[in-house]
Order: structure tokens, then C-alpha cells, then sequence
């Protein structure tokens, strides 16, 4: 299997990575210098746009891989977002129940912080400059947490139906 990245901008190809699972979701970090892969069964995988190659991953490890490996054993991971440089920070839904967000150092190839999301099926966007998660997920609640889990702000009963998306502005307010 292969990964492709277009930049539809230029029309041109930007990367393409030989990938030795199902790929469930893309997402760019948040300065755009990598990609994550949310492959399927239950792994997070970094890659290097420039070098394109991976350079971390998170969940089962393949054989004949050099990549760095930590077991996930995890109904469904919903979420993965990461700063460019060091944190990757991801969530563990479990199903219409409460699920975790982890919080993980890859330079230090440890876990920071874990803490409870609260919901089930998470929806979540991440302001890396100011450590803060914006979240919701079955309910019609949005809640603001810090990298520790404590709130910062919440609004109980924001809409009339669940909430699918939360983003940070580009100004951070």
C-alpha cells in the first residue's frame, strides 16, 4: 500500500509513503512539516514530510521497522494532533462510554499525562501554544481543559444536538 500527499495548491506531489497497513485517517500536524496516520488496527504513525519517512510511531510494531513502538491497546483511536516538534497529544474513545486523552512526549518517548475526555466519541481540536484542549463529544457540551485535564472553560448545553466539531480560531480566542 502507498500514502500519497498532494498539495492541491501547486498540483503537485508532495510525498508518498509505502505503508504496511490501512490507513483509517490523515492528518497534518499542526505546522504542517509532518503528517499523522491513523492506521488500522490501532496505531499512530508521525512522518517526516521532507525526509518523507516515518519517524515515529505509537501502537503496534511491524516487523523489520526502526520506528519506536509503544503497545496501544485501544477500542478506537478518534483523535491524534501534533505540534511539529515533541507532543503528540491523542484520544482513546470507548465507544458511547468515557474515553482518555493522553498527552505524549516523542522526543522522550514517554507519556506525560493522561486524563478522562469526559465522553465518548470525542471531538477535539488543540491549542499547543497555550497547553489547551477544546472538546466535546456525545453531549452538547464543550468544555476547555489544560494539558492536566482541569477545566478552563465550560458551556453546558451549547446547541440542540450534538456537537461533531470543535476548533480553535486562528487568533486562539
Amino acid at each position: 500500500h502507498s500514502a500519497y500527499m498532494l498539495d492541491s495548491v501547486a498540483s503537485k506531489l508532495v510525498g508518498k509513503f509505502k505503508v504496511d497497513y490501512f490507513l483509517t485517517k490523515i492528518l497534518p500536524s499542526q505546522n504542517d512539516s509532518h503528517i499523522l496516520t491513523l492506521p488500522h488496527p490501532d496505531n499512530i504513525c508521525i512522518w517526516n514530510l521532507k525526509e518523507s519517512r516515518e519517524i515515529f510511531r505509537l501502537g503496534k510494531k511491524v516487523e523489520n521497522s526502526d520506528t519506536i513502538s509503544i503497545s496501544i491497546d485501544a477500542p478506537f483511536i478518534s483523535n491524534a494532533l501534533f505540534n511539529g516538534r515533541e507532543t503528540l497529544i491523542y484520544s482513546i474513545d470507548n465507544s458511547w462510554a468515557t474515553g482518555t486523552i493522553h498527552i505524549f512526549d516523542i522526543k522522550q518517548n514517554r507519556e506525560l499525562d493522561q486524563f478522562d475526555s469526559r465522553n465518548g466519541h470525542l471531538c477535539m481540536d488543540v491549542d499547543f501554544q497555550k497547553n489547551r484542549i477544546a472538546m466535546t463529544g456525545t453531549s452538547i457540551d464543550v468544555a476547555i481543559v489544560d494539558f492536566k485535564g482541569n477545566t478552563l472553560a465550560e458551556l453546558k448545553k451549547a446547541a440542540l444536538q450534538r456537537i461533531t466539531l470543535v476548533q480553535f480560531s486562528p487568533d486562539g480566542k
